[in-house]
């Protein structure tokens, strides 16, 4: 019959690009864990970008930045 995958197990994305040019900014992905994987990325270097990422609830993370970027600078992509 093939491979059955079960979509409860299956890993959901959440894309979004930095919404403010605070230092700290609340994100909102809806994944329903507390342990995502979470990239962000530099949209005009392409380059990835170290930030500290803490997981405020199942739902949300805070992505803190060294320095303040431009809105939309970074693209965050959350995994969970």
């Amino acid at each position: 019959d093939g491979i059955k995958v079960d979509p409860n197990n299956v890993p959901k994305k959440y894309t979004t690009a930095n919404p403010s040019t605070a230092l700290v900014q609340g994100i909102t992905h809806g994944l329903g864990t507390w342990y995502p994987t979470v990239s962000i990325w530099d949209n005009g270097s392409k380059s990835l970008v170290l930030a500290g990422v803490t997981a405020t609830s199942a739902d949300s993370i805070s992505v803190e930045f060294g320095t303040a970027p431009s809105v939309g600078q970074y693209t965050i992509t959350v995994v969970g």
